[in-house]
C-alpha cells in the first residue's frame, strides 16, 4: 500500500469498519515507518527492523511462494523455510527464546509490522526432520511436509538419548516448551528434564504414544500434565492403555495448563506440582447403576474361537473363551499341546481379526517359523533333508506362500514372537507389555509357562500371576498358557502311555490353576504300536469358569504328512476304511 507522509487510512481499522475519516494511520516516510494511534497497527522503520534481526530474512520474490509439500521435506525445502523464518520467538506466550531454540521452533513474521504470524514446530520421524506443523496465530493449524501418529513426539529428538529417570508429557507443543522453561533454567547445574508432547493433539495423543512404547519404557516415571479440563482428563484415561504399566504419574495444577502457569509466573508452583506427581490409579469402585452396562459390554466382548478340530471345546465354552481371560493347556511331554497351540495360532492369524504374540520357550525363532510355514504349505519341512529343505525354500511358490503367511496385505507384520528365552522374568514381562500396548496383540501364547517358572520361587510365581490378571483386567487381551505335568507317582500310568494329567499335576504354583478361566488337559499314548492311536490326542476340560460344562472335550488326530490336526470323528468320516 502506498502511503503519503502524514495522515492516511489505517488498513486494520478499515477492516473493522472504523476510520471513516481515513486519517488514523500516520506515515513518517520511506524507511521511517508509521503508526496508528487508534488500533496500534505499525509498520517498522528500517532501524527497528534491523534491531529486531529481521534483516536475516534476505527476503526475495522467490520466497513469496511458501513450501507446501505433503511429502517428507527435502534439504532444499528445509533451507527455503529457514530462509523465511527466524529462530526468535518474540516472547510469544511468555516462552523465552532459549526454550524455543531448544525445540528448534521457528517463526514467520510480517515484514511490514515485524509481528510474528506463524510458528513452525519441527516434525521428526526416526530422528530425521520430515516437516513442520505450522500454527497460524492465534490458533489455526496446517502441516508442511509429512506428519502422522508414527512421527516422533515433539521434543523426542532433543531427548532421544536422555539418561533422566523422569519424563514429562504435556498436552501440546506450547505447553511442552512452557514446562521446559519452568523446569530447566539456563543456569541450572542439573541435566535438563525431558519434556515432550504428541504432535497429533491431546485427544489422539494415545495413538502416537503407543508407537513409542520402547522409548517411553526407558524412563522410571512418566509424568502427565494435560489440560485441567474435562477433555484433558478424558485424554489421560486413554493413556493408561499405552504407557508402560506402573510408570504413569499425573500432575495436579491449579490453572488450565502449563503455559498459563508460565504466563502468570507460577514457576515454583509448577515445579512443586511436578515433584509431587502421584501414580495414576483408575477409579476402582462401581455403583450398581452401572452393572447392566457392564453386563452388556461383557456380552459384546469378542470370543476366541479355536480351530474346527476343537469344535467340541468351542461348544462347551459357548463359542470360545471370551477375550480378557487366562486359559491353560497342560499335558505330559509329547501329548501335542504345542501342536494344538501352533495350529490355533495359525487359525487365528489366517481367519480372525485378533493379533497374536508368542513367547516360544522350547523353539527358537527359526524352528517355530518352520513349523507354522510347514502347516501353511502342507509339507513338513522338518522331515526333509537339509538339501531338500533349502531347495524347496528357494522355489517361488514357497516364497509367495511365506509372504502370505508372515505379512498382511499391506506388508506389515502379521504376528510377533519373543525369542529371547534367557532374560529375567521382569524383562519378559516388559516385552509382553510391549506386545500388548505397542504391537496391539490380543492373544498372548506362552509356550511353555513351566519353563519360565522353573527359576522362580512359589511366591514369585504367585506375584507373576497377579501381574497377568492385572493385564487381562486393564487391556483387551487373553493369555493361552502351556504347562507341563509333573511326573507320575508309583503305580500311575505314565504320560507316554496315555496317562491323563490333572489340575493338581500342573507344574508350578497353585495360583496358575486358580487364575485360569478354563483348563484343558491333553493325553496321548505316543508309544502305542497302532499309528491311529499313537497319533490321537484326547482332550479333557476340568475347569470351565464361563459356561460351567466340564469333562471330555474332543479327540484330535494328527496327520504327520501335512502337519495338520483334525477332529478325530471328522477325519474318520473321510477315510475309506473302518476303525
Amino acid at each position: 500500500m502506498e502511503y503519503k507522509v502524514g495522515a492516511n487510512p489505517c488498513p486494520r481499522c478499515r477492516e473493522e469498519g472504523n476510520d471513516a475519516k481515513g486519517d488514523n494511520f500516520h506515515w513518517y516516510g520511506e524507511g521511517r515507518g508509521g503508526h496508528c494511534f487508534s488500533c496500534g497497527y505499525s509498520v517498522l522503520s528500517d532501524e527497528e527492523a534491523e534491531r529486531r534481526g529481521l534483516n536475516v530474512f534476505n527476503w526475495t520474490d522467490e520466497m513469496e511462494e511458501e513450501v507446501s509439500s505433503k511429502e517428507p521435506l527435502t534439504k532444499e525445502e528445509i533451507d527455503k523455510i529457514k530462509g523465511y523464518t527466524t529462530p526468535s520467538g518474540f516472547k510469544l506466550r511468555s516462552i523465552p527464546d532459549w526454550a524455543y531454540s531448544a525445540y528448534f521452533v521457528r517463526h514467520k513474521v510480517d515484514t511490514a509490522t515485524g509481528e510474528p504470524v506463524e510458528q513452525y514446530y519441527p516434525i521428526f520421524k526416526d530422528h530425521q526432520l520430515t516437516g513442520f506443523k505450522v500454527r497460524q496465530l492465534p490458533k489455526t493449524f496446517f502441516t508442511v511436509g509429512s506428519m502422522s501418529s508414527e512421527s516422533d513426539l515433539f521434543g523426542q529428538y532433543k531427548f532421544r538419548n536422555s539418561n533422566s529417570k523422569k519424563l514429562l508429557i504435556t498436552a501440546g507443543e506450547v505447553d511442552a516448551m512452557s514446562a521446559y522453561a519452568m523446569l530447566n533454567k539456563p543456569d541450572s547445574e542439573y541435566e535438563p528434564t525431558p519434556v515432550v508432547s504428541a504432535v497429533v493433539g491431546e485427544t489422539a495423543s494415545y495413538k502416537q504414544l503407543k508407537n513409542h512404547y520402547e522409548w517411553l519404557n526407558r524412563f522410571e516415571q512418566i509424568i502427565v500434565c494435560y489440560d485441567n479440563d474435562k477433555a484433558g482428563q478424558e485424554a489421560i484415561k486413554k493413556l493408561v492403555d499405552v504407557i508402560p504399566k506402573g510408570k504413569m504419574f499425573v500432575m495436579s495444577i491449579d490453572l488450565k495448563d502449563a503455559n498459563e502457569m508460565l504466563v502468570q509466573g507460577r514457576d515454583k508452583h509448577f515445579l512443586n506440582a511436578y515433584l509431587k506427581a502421584k501414580p495414576y490409579v483408575p477409579q476402582g469402585i462401581a455403583g450398581s447403576s452401572s452393572f447392566l452396562d457392564a453386563v452388556i459390554k461383557e456380552a459384546h466382548a469378542p470370543r476366541i474361537e479355536f480351530p474346527p478340530f476343537m469344535k467340541k471345546f468351542n461348544a462347551m465354552t459357548a463359542g470360545g473363551p471370551a477375550l480378557g481371560t487366562i486359559g491353560l493347556i497342560s499335558a505330559f511331554t509329547g501329548a501335542a499341546k504345542s501342536t494344538i497351540v501352533n495350529e490355533s495360532c495359525y487359525h487365528w492369524l489366517m481367519n480372525g481379526q485378533l493379533r497374536v504374540g508368542v513367547i516360544s520357550m522350547e523353539q527358537n525363532l527359526g524352528q517355530y517359523s518352520e513349523l507354522v510355514l510347514s502347516r501353511h504349505i502342507g509339507i513338513k519341512l522338518g522331515a526333509l533333508t537339509q538339501e531338500e529343505k533349502i531347495k524347496l525354500l528357494e522355489e517361488q511358490w514357497v516364497i509367495d506362500k511365506a509372504n502370505e503367511l508372515f505379512r498382511t496385505p499391506d506388508g506389515s507384520d502379521r504376528w510377533f514372537v519373543i525369542d529371547d528365552r534367557d532374560c529375567h522374568i521382569d524383562i519378559m514381562k516388559q516385552r509382553v507389555e510391549q506386545l500388548i500396548i505397542q504391537c496391539e496383540c490380543q492373544i498372548i501364547v506362552w509356550d511353555t509357562i513351566s519353563d519360565s517358572f522353573d527359576m522362580l520361587t512359589i511366591d514369585e510365581q504367585a506375584q507373576f500371576m497377579m501381574w497377568m490378571k492385572g493385564m487381562v483386567t486393564n487391556y483387551p487381551v487373553s493369555f493361552v498358557l502351556i504347562a507341563h505335568q509333573r511326573k507320575v507317582g508309583s503305580g500311575e500310568k505314565d504320560g507316554s502311555q496315555g496317562g491323563i494329567g490333572t489340575e493338581s499335576g500342573v507344574q508350578g504354583s497353585s495360583t496358575l490353576v486358580k487364575s485360569a478361566a478354563w483348563i484343558v488337559i491333553a493325553s496321548r499314548d505316543k508309544m502305542n504300536e497302532d499309528p491311529i492311536i499313537r497319533n490321537t490326542t484326547n482332550l479333557f476340560m476340568p475347569k470351565n469358569r464361563g459356561a460351567g460344562t466340564t469333562g471330555e472335550c474332543g479327540r484330535l488326530f494328527y496327520d504327520g504328512q501335512t502337519h495338520t490336526l483334525h477332529d478325530f470323528d471328522d477325519w474318520v468320516g473321510k477315510q475309506d476304511v473302518s476303525f
